[in-house]
């Protein structure tokens, strides 16, 4: 059905629509305007849509791509998938490098080129390092060495750094960085940092919330309140003012 449509590949359907192109072994378009499917790929409908991986999927949409091998678009505009087994829902502008990568929706958000990352939604929104997970808010970041970590929402909150499992929920400018950081967490508030540069260990580090707190100190805890510190191991700052936990085991 429809017009001009071209459904030169053996065994495949062009349903309708205008100047679709289902050009591979077994593809298929159902309708639409100027979509293309390959080997075994189906395109449901939308505008401009190529389906150039083999047994690739794009319900809809427009100008969506998904050029690798098992990929899925579900629809929304401008979308990237270039790797296997990787899958955007909707939304703009989004773009997935790596294998068994999702992003929800939301716009221009990115997984890099490692595996099995995610990013549920929100705004601007990078996600590099293997096992990680980012589910909304925007600027939100995580580079390509820090895996199994995540950031639930807020803006601006950073993890980087060559370690495993870190966790920041929310909140705004929030940043975990360095080597020792592993398993350390912020759960919200502005501008918390924990640094693990150098031989500052940083390990199971917490900062619950509050503003410009900052650990310093392995196994070390704050709770909350405004610029405290700790500069020992094991050094608690429950909340406060401009606290300093500097000894080892010490608390306030």
């Amino acid at each position: 059905g429809g017009v001009t449509n071209d459904a030169s590949g053996t065994y495949s359907v062009a349903g309708g629509g205008y100047l679709n192109q289902a050009t591979g072994i077994g593809s298929v378009i159902a309708g639409g305007v100027s979509n293309l499917s390959a080997d075994c790929s189906v395109v449901g409908g939308g505008i401009e849509n190529t389906a150039s991986g083999l047994v690739a999927t794009i319900a809809g949409g427009q100008r969506n791509t998904a050029s690798a091998n098992y990929a899925t678009i579900g629809g929304g505009f401008c979308n990237l998938v270039s790797n296997c087994q990787s899958t955007i829902a909707g939304g703009r502008n989004h773009t997935i490098t790596g294998q068994h990568g999702f992003i929800g929706g939301g716009c221009n958000n990115t997984t890099g080129d490692n595996n099995y990352i995610t990013v549920v939604g929100g705004q601007s929104n990078i996600a590099q390092a293997p096992h990680t997970f980012i589910g909304g808010g925007r600027l939100n970041g995580i580079d390509d060495v820090a895996s199994d970590a995540s950031i639930v929402g807020g803006s601006t909150n950073c993890i980087s750094g060559d370690a495993n499992g870190m966790f920041i929920g929310g909140g705004c400018n929030n940043r975990i960085t360095g080597e020792y950081i592993e398993y350390t967490f912020i759960g919200g508030g502005e501008d918390n940092c924990i640094n693990g540069e150098c031989s500052n260990e940083n390990t199971y580090s917490v900062i619950v919330g509050g503003r410009g707190n900052k650990t310093g100190g392995d196994s070390s805890f704050i709770g909350g309140g405004e610029f405290n510190q700790t500069a020992g191991c094991y050094a608690t700052v429950v909340g406060g003012f401009k606290n300093t936990g500097s000894g080892a085991c010490s608390f306030i």
